[in-house]
């Protein structure tokens, strides 16, 4: 449920309003839970103050879990912010990919991917602390085609092999390839408005559960994010 909250906070205003409705449901069920096998006297005796507590409670509840979930740490964030990752120094790049920055009315300070996308690819390694990042939310702009990839190193159940694939993220498919034998196989992505640019947040548990689990394979890290094509980028965050 915790990680349903945290995609709905990382899809904007909308998304978080629903995040605490979603919070709340959790917090009130939580409450409830502890206290109905005690029978206190004060849920039969005086019901409109029980009512209150309970309110007053859940909403407290609610704030601590909202907040919590809002500010936690990410694991890494590729952006122009302090302590971001800088694309442009850390890309390992193949073919002639131009990353500049410019300056947006909405979002500030952007970069900007220049590429030719048949024969360019820019790639960044992530830190290990992001290797069991759970999310991975991109702010971008497509100028022409623009396409993102992950690449993931995923485990049999057993623990005895691994293997390692490329995800690549595509509008235009509504269903996953589960091609698994493929080293590189496409997954839909889904993304929302976030002034005049968009917004994707992938969910790596699900889109594991969606492909590779019906195999008998299990994520086991994150390794690279890859990006192919011409475009503009406000960051890319795992967490």
């Amino acid at each position: 449920m915790l990680d349903q909250v945290k995609e709905k906070i990382n899809q904007g205003t909308t998304g978080r309003i629903i995040a605490f409705f979603l919070l709340y449901a959790i917090a009130y069920g939580s409450i409830w839970a502890a206290t109905e096998p005690l029978n206190l006297d004060i849920t039969s005796s005086n019901k409109p103050l029980w009512r209150l507590l309970l309110i007053v409670g859940t909403l407290i509840l609610t704030l601590i879990l909202y907040f919590f979930v809002l500010y936690s740490k990410d694991l890494e964030r590729f952006g122009l912010h302090y302590n971001d990752t800088d694309l442009q120094t850390t890309v390992r790049s193949s073919g002639f990919p131009v990353i500049s920055i410019e300056i947006d009315g909405y979002h500030g300070k952007v970069f900007v991917l220049k590429a030719n996308y048949d024969k360019d690819e820019m790639t960044w390694d992530l830190k290990a602390s992001a290797h069991q990042a759970s999310f991975l939310t991109i702010i971008y702009q497509t100028q022409g085609q623009l396409t993102f990839y992950i690449r993931m190193s995923i485990i049999s159940k057993d623990k005895s092999s691994t293997k390692l694939k490329w995800i690549r993220f595509e509008p235009t498919i509504s269903i996953p390839d589960t091609s698994i034998e493929n080293e590189e196989i496409g997954y839909p992505l889904k993304a929302v408005n976030n002034d005049n640019f968009l917004q994707t947040t992938i969910h790596i548990g699900e889109v594991v559960k969606n492909t590779f689990a019906k195999a008998g394979w299990q994520f086991d890290k994150i390794l690279q994010i890859r990006v192919r094509g011409n475009g503009k980028i406000k960051s890319m965050t795992l967490n």
